[in-house]
């Protein structure tokens, strides 16, 4: 197991089963020969999380919906759910198509890699916009998707479509979900929302002469499925861990990965070897690249003793619960030793850190003292539960502490085994509770060996996640100059 677990739990049988349900019962709602439904896979998992939370342990539901659609691995889900739609052209002809659309986030990429081709930026949400902060290459258009957006042209389709929708709920009042008085309203409204986007990147797609799409997952289904519907390739590059539920079904033409253990999961989750592409991050590669400040002036910023080991703790969206149970261990692990914790929160980590933070040798550092590089290049060890900054540890030299806390159930972060993926790839030291971590981190303070260990891990954990050799922005824009050429 890496990423995530190969056989489905009672979580996710009825994640996907129901949602195979929903593909099938509701396929002939459709616009252009586009099937809607997949499109609403992610608004559906949402919906259907009190069914989900309410049945899982229920092994009488969960068995028989698994041996209705023979669901019982992860890859069982990728065979059933990520059927393509039949394109209306054939990819390899689309020569005039030479435009690759992609988010803001990979604008870093794009102005070193592709400068002689031509780039959109697609712009949906804030995020989007606080990317684009700074002078943008005259190679790149900014496309806002809103202003792409024309609510009265769907309008007679539309309620077409909510015609058939009102006599596909009525014939399928038998089913457990389907027959609940709310999912009608919902189904109604998403198929709005759903149709406007359709038709928005069908706009986009033609006027752009859009030859590429790349993105790091594929949960924005419309693009997704109206790509290949046009034979367009669709280019999925990771950047930091994903798991199943931000991109299974795969149906991405070029699945790009960072090394041997990406490529052996997207493997086994049924991707044919000739659409997986091992290019490495391009986001790591480049930040790795970018100047951190010296030991000294470090320790001098953040007023940290010369005698004292420096640990990072890197936290998670686990929740509040979970970050100070792990706040508690390390106060009780590092008592007495000479070591300064710096705590770096997850961006969507909620947790109050200021009482703690207020206490040596707790250390919580502002952005503009100190980057995160800055912190792991300067740390001598870091400590986390499946933060992707173990990789960018390992870049560094330095070594884990695999912090495996007793984990509540989370509908959409802890319903697999994906947050034990350090442990599974022997990234580090694991430990499981407070008194392992003292233990731990006297042995990491008094012997010499203990920390060459530690490092021996990290880099054998590098070697395996992470290709190390050449550079990852020159394997992604071959993929990229390929699909274009070839199409999907």
């Amino acid at each position: 197991m890496m990423y995530g677990q190969e056989t489905l739990n009672g979580h996710n049988v009825l994640r996907y089963g129901w949602t195979l349900d929903f593909f099938h019962h509701f396929r002939s709602l459709t616009a252009d020969g586009l099937s809607l439904p997949p499109m609403m896979q992610r608004e559906f998992h949402q919906w259907i999380r009190p069914y989900v939370d309410k049945y899982k342990n229920d092994p009488e539901v969960t068995a028989k919906l698994a041996e209705s659609h023979r669901f019982y691995t992860v890859r069982d889900v990728q065979r059933e759910l990520g059927r393509l739609p039949q394109p209306l052209v054939d990819g390899s002809n689309n020569s005039d198509r030479r435009s690759i659309l992609t988010s803001p986030s990979f604008l870093p990429f794009i102005e070193e890699y592709l400068k002689d081709q031509s780039v959109i930026l697609i712009v949906n949400g804030v995020r989007d916009a606080e990317k684009l902060s700074h002078q943008i290459p005259d190679h790149c258009q900014i496309c806002h998707l809103t202003d792409w957006m024309q609510p009265d042209s769907i309008k007679k389709k539309l309620l077409a479509i909510w015609k058939i929708t009102e006599d596909l709920v009525a014939e399928n009042q038998h089913h457990l979900l389907f027959r609940d008085p709310s999912f009608h309203h919902w189904l109604r409204s998403r198929i709005r929302h759903k149709l406007l986007l359709l038709y928005t990147y069908q706009r986009i797609i033609h006027h752009y002469s859009i030859g590429a799409v790349l993105d790091q997952t594929e949960t924005m289904y419309p693009i997704t499925l109206t790509a290949a519907h046009y034979g367009i390739p669709f280019i999925l590059a990771p950047q930091v861990f994903v798991s199943d539920r931000s991109i299974l079904p795969i149906r991405a033409s070029h699945v790009c990965v960072w090394g041997p253990n990406y490529e052996k999961w997207f493997r086994r989750r049924g991707i044919p070897a000739h659409r997986i592409h091992t290019v490495g991050n391009v986001s790591f590669e480049r930040k790795r690249l970018e100047p951190v400040i010296s030991q000294a002036e470090f320790r001098k910023r953040l007023g940290i003793s010369p005698e004292h080991r420096i640990l990072v703790f890197a936290s998670q969206f686990y929740g509040e619960t979970v970050n100070q149970t792990l706040t508690r261990w390390i106060a009780y692990a590092m008592e007495g030793l000479p070591i300064t914790c710096i705590l770096l929160p997850h961006p969507s980590d909620e947790t109050d850190y200021s009482e703690i933070s207020r206490h040596p040798p707790f250390i919580l550092p502002s952005r503009s003292v100190t980057s995160l590089y800055d912190c792991l290049a300067n740390m001598d060890a870091l400590m986390t539960i499946s933060s992707n900054t173990a990789v960018e540890a390992a870049m560094f030299g330095k070594g884990v502490f695999i912090l495996q806390p007793p984990l509540p159930y989370l509908y959409e972060h802890t319903n697999n085994d994906s947050s034990s993926l350090l442990v599974q790839s022997n990234a580090g030291i694991t430990i499981r509770n407070q008194e392992e971590l003292r233990r731990s981190l006297r042995h990491f303070i008094e012997k010499p060996n203990y920390r060459t260990h530690m490092k021996h891990l990290a880099k054998s954990f590098l070697s395996q996640t992470m290709i190390a050799d050449g550079s990852s922005g020159i394997r992604l824009r071959k993929v990229i100059l390929k699909a274009l050429q070839e199409g999907r």
